[in-house]
């Protein structure tokens, strides 16, 4: 594949490769950056970023999400993905997003990978809490919007419904930690459906 420009500050950048990340999300992509090539912001030793373009119609979601990355920029790096700010591929507004290394949730459920439910929520109501504690609320709550990273922790990739309001409820009312419960039950749900099932029988 030839190599493609994206742009950063209005700066090109090339990448030597692109890859959609999911089939039903055509905005999200991987490129692996040219080696050698110019940076701009982006440290030399980044070798892959995460392009996530606007939506069509999403002008007012993708300026929440802009702006939540802002308000909650001393959590990029180990809560959510740095954000190296606003630019554009192929004609789109994008944020250029660091990669993570990670499993989603979801894909985590299917694999079967052997992991503690209590060490998985701990690792989640820590994350989210995280958020919380910087007034930030997240709407969003599906598994896809979770990674299970490589170190054991987990990182939250979307951040397009997440608000700030004047006045957050209590942790223990809030929706980031009903949000724990509810991932979890779904987890166990993809994980183990015929348990799942078993249990519905039985009630």
């Amino acid at each position: 594949m030839a190599s493609q420009m994206f742009y950063l500050d209005s700066q090109p950048i090339t990448a030597q490769s692109i890859e959609q990340l999911h089939p039903r999300r055509n905005t999200v992509h991987r490129l692996t950056l040219e080696p050698g090539s110019f940076r701009h912001t982006i440290p030399p030793s980044v070798t892959t970023v995460i392009i996530k373009q606007q939506k069509d119609g999403w002008e007012e979601e993708f300026g929440f999400e802009k702006e939540a990355y802002e308000k909650l920029n001393r959590l990029q790096g180990t809560v959510i993905p740095v954000s190296y700010d606003q630019g554009s591929f192929n004609g789109l507004p994008a944020l250029i997003l660091s990669d993570i290394a990670g499993t989603t949730l979801h894909d985590l459920a299917r694999s079967k990978t052997k992991i503690e439910d209590e060490s998985l929520e701990k690792e989640l109501g820590a994350a989210l809490k995280e958020l919380y504690e910087h007034g930030a609320e997240h709407w969003d709550q599906k598994m896809d919007n979770f990674l299970f990273c490589d170190n054991g922790k987990v990182m939250i990739v979307d951040l397009e419904d997440v608000q700030f309001p004047d006045k957050c409820s209590p942790w223990e009312d809030s929706i980031n930690l009903g949000g724990v419960n509810c991932l979890m039950g779904e987890f166990r749900h993809v994980r183990d459906p015929n348990v799942h099932r078993h249990l519905l029988a039985s009630g």
